[in-house]
């Protein structure tokens, strides 16, 4: 049986892989339209899933800094 932080960070980089293909073809399609919004947008798919992830392990294991 898989843990369910594997299965969360198999998701993860599912999810990011997909939302980096669909950026990248739309940059490859509309080069004019990379904006400091796209950009920030485009930033906020890819670390949101993984500092999720992040926050899990971390209560999960008690981690003290």
């Amino acid at each position: 049986m898989i843990s369910l932080a594997k299965r969360m960070l198999i998701v993860v980089a599912v999810v990011v892989s997909i939302t980096d293909a669909i950026v990248f073809y739309h940059l490859w399609k509309n080069p004019e339209e990379l904006t400091i919004r796209f950009v920030i947008l485009v930033i906020n798919i890819t670390v949101i899933p993984i500092a999720v992830i992040f926050w899990y392990w971390v209560q999960k294991y008690k981690m003290k800094w």
